[in-house]
This record gives structure tokens, C-alpha cells and sequence, in this order.
């Protein structure tokens, strides 16, 4: 918790799990530039207690933890403390507006109800209930137009209180690299072409359509690899070993740290999302000087524009074709690379920033 001389302009920046995730990510760049526009922010994770002793170090952050889920929100708004302002990245926190006000939270995709089988019909029942305090939250910000579409559409919120806020990108952090040096220093084949994929393995990743473009690509050129960064599931697992590309496929799980060295090791970043309320990979690569090829499901194309090949995210054939195309094709690679960085640009923490924290002196000027 932040000094009593500190709490004139103070703001708690809630995330649930770990720094390393998309919301952390955004949660320790909001806290770094801030500052610039009068606010104090301290970037805060919760976890529950068993699982905290998993949890990598938290750089930058302050660590609160929970043991049971009942009363779990009481127990953690007094641990929390006292703030001029609460900012939630996490949907699993909104719930503490009941007791922390005033309460702005961040929605990034409602993707559970704009898709089928994300989940089972109980988990997608408590994700809309928990989503649903939207409407009574100070302040909605949401991370693309496509998402405030989606919160006005079906969570009712009152426009007045939504605003459209994007994702930046850290350019000192992925920038352009040597391909080479990076491959060297994550130990990856100098002579593979690398498709990089980048996310969970979660239903609305769409992972067998990612598999099934690879198998494409693979058979036309037989020195590819996959390499997938993030969380594994089984069923990823057998639709490997059925489709035979055991021995090309490399899935590292969950890394520590930044992914940044991975986009410069690799020659394409694949994206199969069926639905993203932005899609921080692609912009991440983008700023890399990776070539994108992408699904153009939900905000996807607000956010890569022309800089990227977009496809049907169940087009198999147009995806693959484009990978190889760009992977044979030295020129084509070269200008969505350039294509790509320019677009990055757009994306800057520091203007973010600036947007944040004048939603947070309305919320502040209605008190």
C-alpha cells in the first residue's frame, strides 16, 4: 500500500496471476508512464495461496494472496488498502466494487459469448454474471471498438461510462533483432523455418486449425517448425500424434520472463484466434519485424490493418498458402516486416497512458 502522502493521486492496478500475462503486461506499463500525468500507481496481482507458490517472481509488483473463495473478495479489499482509485484488469476482481470506490475496470474480450464451446454452460454462466457488474462500475475501458460494440451490445452498459482504449507495445523491448543471435540464445535450429504461435491452447485459440495449416506448410516444405509458447493441453497432444508432425512441433509451455527473442528468432507469427478482443501477439510481432499471418476474427483487423495477411480463421488453405508464400519469398517477407513496425508505432504506452489517466480524472471529476 502506498504512503499517506502519496494517496492524493494514487491508483491500485488490480491483475489476477502472473506479470507475464497480457494483463500484467498492460498493468506494468500503465504503472510505468503514469507518473508522467499526475497519478501514483502501484501494480498489485492476487492469488489464491496454494497457487501462489508457482507463481514466478513479480517484478515491479506486490504479491497479495487469498486462502478461501468464501469472503474472498472482503478479505482481499482490506488487504488491498486505501487508493484515490482502483483499475481492474482482471474480471475475476470486479467484484470488489462492491467495497473499493471508484472502481474502473478493462474489458478485453467478451469472445466466451460471441463464440461456441469456450466453455461448458456453467463457466459461461459465471463469466457473464461476473462481467455483468460492468454496469456498475465507474468506468469501462475497452481495449478495441470491437469490444465496446460487444459490452454495449450484451452487457448493457451505459455508453457515457465506455471508453476505447488500446494495447501498447514496448519498442525497446521488442524491437528488431539479429534472427542469428536470438536463435542462438534460445538454442533453436539456425537452419529451420520457424512459425511462431503465441497463447494458451484454450478452445477459442483454435489450435487444430493452427496444426492443420502447419501439416499444410510442413508437406510443401519439410524443414518447417512450430514452436508454440504458452499453456498445453491433451487434446493438443493427440492431434499432434494424429496428424503425424510429432517431430516438427516444439511447445515450450509456459516461459519466464518476456517473449520478445522468440518473435526475432522467428521467420512468420501464425495467429488462428476464432475471436480476439485485440490480439497482443500479432502487435508484439509487429514491432519485432516478424511477418504476421492472422485469423480476422473480432478486433483483429482494427489492430494490424493493412500490415499483416489475414484469413478466415477456418481457411486452412489461404492461411497456408500465405505462410509459405512469405517463407519463399524474401521480398513479400521483407514488406510486411516494414509494413509492420510502421503499424507498431501507433501503439504507444506513453499516449496510453495519457488516455488512462484522463479517464481517471472524469471518473474523479463525478465524485
Amino acid at each position: 500500500m502506498l504512503s499517506s502522502e502519496g494517496l492524493s493521486r494514487s491508483v491500485a492496478l488490480l491483475v489476477r496471476g502472473a506479470m507475464q500475462s497480457s494483463g500484467g503486461v498492460i498493468v506494468q506499463n500503465l504503472k510505468k508512464h503514469l507518473i508522467n500525468f499526475g497519478f501514483t500507481a502501484e501494480a498489485i496481482t492476487v492469488k489464491k495461496e496454494k497457487r501462489a507458490k508457482n507463481l514466478l517472481p513479480q517484478e515491479g509488483a506486490r504479491l497479495i494472496t487469498y486462502s478461501h473463495n468464501f469472503l474472498k473478495h472482503f478479505f482481499l479489499s482490506h488487504r488491498i488498502g486505501r487508493y484515490t482509485l482502483y483499475h481492474s484488469e482482471s474480471y475475476d476482481l470486479f467484484a470488489l466494487m462492491k467495497r473499493l470506490r471508484p472502481f474502473v475496470i478493462t474489458v478485453h474480450d467478451l469472445a466466451f459469448l460471441r463464440t461456441k464451446n469456450i466453455h461448458d454452460e456453467e463457466r459461461t454462466e459465471y463469466l457473464y454474471h461476473e462481467y455483468l457488474r460492468a454496469k456498475e462500475a465507474d468506468a469501462v475501458i475497452c481495449v478495441s471498438d470491437n469490444t465496446k460494440k460487444d459490452v454495449l451490445e450484451l452487457l448493457g452498459v451505459k455508453p457515457e461510462k465506455v471508453f476505447v482504449i488500446a494495447v501498447g507495445v514496448d519498442n525497446e523491448l521488442f524491437r528488431v533483432r539479429e534472427k542469428s543471435e536470438a536463435r542462438a540464445e534460445l538454442n533453436l535450429p539456425q537452419s529451420k523455418r520457424i512459425i511462431l504461435n503465441i497463447g494458451s491452447e484454450r478452445p477459442n485459440k483454435n489450435i487444430k486449425t493452427l496444426l492443420e495449416i502447419f501439416a499444410i506448410v510442413k508437406k510443401e516444405l519439410p524443414d518447417v517448425l512450430l514452436l508454440r509458447i504458452g499453456p498445453k493441453e491433451e487434446t493438443t497432444d493427440e492431434l499432434i500424434e494424429e496428424m503425424e508432425i510429432g517431430d516438427s512441433v516444439i511447445r515450450t509451455g509456459i516461459i519466464a520472463g518476456s517473449p520478445h527473442l522468440y518473435y526475432n528468432a522467428a521467420d512468420v507469427y501464425l495467429c488462428t484466434d476464432i475471436y480476439a478482443g485485440f490480439g497482443m501477439p500479432n502487435l508484439e510481432a509487429m514491432a519485432s519485424g516478424c511477418p504476421v499471418v492472422t485469423s480476422n476474427g473480432g478486433a483483429i483487423p482494427e489492430v494490424v490493418a493493412d500490415a499483416a495477411v489475414m484469413f478466415d480463421p477456418f481457411d486452412s488453405k489461404t492461411a497456408a498458402d500465405a505462410v509459405v508464400k512469405i517463407l519463399n519469398d524474401a521480398k513479400t517477407a521483407q514488406l510486411l516486416a516494414i509494413r509492420g513496425l510502421e503499424r507498431a508505432k501507433k501503439f504507444d504506452w506513453h499516449k496510453i497512458a495519457e488516455q488512462t489517466a484522463s479517464v481517471y480524472k472524469l471518473v474523479l471529476g463525478k465524485e
